[in-house]
């Protein structure tokens, strides 16, 4: 089992986002036709390669709009993975929000 420390943002250097494969075509098409926009703030662990991992919303307005694409969507996150003393780690408590806006 991958031990997981709480250092995710005390990391030495500080592990910074690289990418993730959340696009515009993952707006869900219902809401676009109501013209909804919203955020989701979300934590997540990072594992050795620095991937997302474990991720989990905090709140999301508008309630559930966004929910589902957002949840997919965590695994595909990636930072420069945390270090500690030079060595790899894996770390828990990242925080993130994807805020949606009409794709066009």
């Amino acid at each position: 089992m991958l031990k997981l420390h709480d250092f995710c943002n005390r990391a030495n250097p500080r592990t910074h986002y690289v990418s993730s494969n959340i696009r515009t075509e993952d707006y869900p098409g219902d809401m676009v036709y109501t013209a909804i926009t919203g955020i989701t703030p979300s934590e997540f662990d990072l594992d050795l390669n620095g991937a997302a991992i474990n991720g989990r919303l905090l709140v999301s307005d508008p309630p559930y709009a966004f929910d589902e694409v957002t949840l997919n969507g965590i695994s595909t996150i990636r930072y420069d993975p945390p270090r500690r003393n030079g060595k790899l780690e894996a770390c828990r408590g990242r925080m993130q929000s994807v805020r949606w806006q009409l794709p066009y």
